[in-house]
C-alpha cells in the first residue's frame, strides 16, 4: 500500500483464546482469518500458568541476544505463549502464577500454532467480576456480529470509525501508568467536534468498554 493511502489500524480485538487456536493464518496479509473476521491484535483475558525468563535471537544476527519473558496463559478455551521482548524483567515482579492478566498484543505464527508476540501490554486484574463482563462482551459480539473492522486512521469515513479512534486513544493512555485522558484533550487530538465526542463516549461508558475515572477522564476497563 503506497503512503498516500494512509495505513491501516488495528484495532485489539477481544475475544477467547480458542478463537485465535481456530484461526487460519495468512501469510501474505500476515493476518489471522477468524470467526471475528481478519484480525491481527487481540486483547486476551486469561489466567497466568507460567512466568519464565526467554532467550530471544535477533532476526538479523543470532550471535545477538536478549532477555524477555515467556507468560503461558489460559482462558478456560486454551492455552496460548505470550512474549515480552527487551524489558527488565523485575517490571512484572507483581505478576504471579494464578493472577488473572489483561494481555494485548499481535498475534503470530508458531511452531504449529499461535503465540502473541510482540506483547505490547500485560496489566493484572484486580476486580473480580472483570473476566464475567469480558465473557458476556465476547459472547454479545458473536451473538450480533458485531466485529471491529480495520479501518485507515488517516481517511475516518464513518461513524464506527470514529467511534473504534476514540476506543483506541483511549485504551493508548490507559496502559501501564497512564491514568486515561479527558474529554478535552481526545477533541483536540483527534479533531472531533464536543457534542460528536460525547456521543461517542456515550456510546462506549454503555457497551461497558470504558468508564470515567474521574469527571471528564476516561479509561479502558
Amino acid at each position: 500500500m503506497s503512503n498516500s493511502q494512509g495505513f491501516k489500524r488495528y484495532p485489539a480485538i477481544r475475544c477467547w483464546i480458542s478463537h485465535i487456536l481456530e484461526g487460519t493464518y495468512i501469510p501474505e496479509e500476515k493476518i489471522l482469518d477468524t470467526v471475528f473476521g481478519k484480525i491481527k491484535r487481540v486483547r486476551i483475558l486469561a489466567t497466568l500458568l507460567n512466568k519464565q525468563e526467554h532467550i530471544f535471537s535477533d532476526s538479523f544476527d543470532e550471535n545477538q541476544k536478549s532477555i524477555g519473558l515467556k507468560f503461558t496463559i489460559d482462558d478456560g478455551t486454551g492455552i496460548i505463549d505470550a512474549f515480552v521482548k527487551n524489558i527488565d524483567i523485575n517490571r512484572f515482579s507483581n505478576v504471579s502464577k494464578g493472577d488473572i492478566i489483561d494481555v494485548i498484543g499481535i498475534i503470530t505464527p508458531s511452531e504449529n500454532s499461535y503465540s502473541i508476540s510482540p506483547t505490547e501490554i500485560i496489566k493484572k486484574v484486580e476486580m473480580p467480576d472483570y473476566r464475567l463482563l469480558r465473557d458476556a462482551e465476547v459472547i454479545e459480539k458473536i451473538k450480533l456480529g458485531k466485529f471491529p473492522q480495520i479501518f485507515d486512521k488517516k481517511k475516518p469515513n464513518s461513524k464506527i470509525d470514529l467511534k473504534e479512534q476514540v476506543y483506541e486513544m483511549i485504551e493508548k493512555y490507559s496502559e501501564d501508568a497512564n491514568d486515561g485522558i479527558s474529554f478535552n484533550e481526545l477533541g483536540i487530538k483527534l479533531g472531533i467536534k464536543d457534542n460528536e465526542l460525547r456521543n461517542i463516549i456515550r456510546d462506549l461508558e454503555v457497551e461497558s468498554r470504558i468508564y470515567p475515572s474521574e469527571e471528564d477522564i476516561y479509561q479502558c476497563f
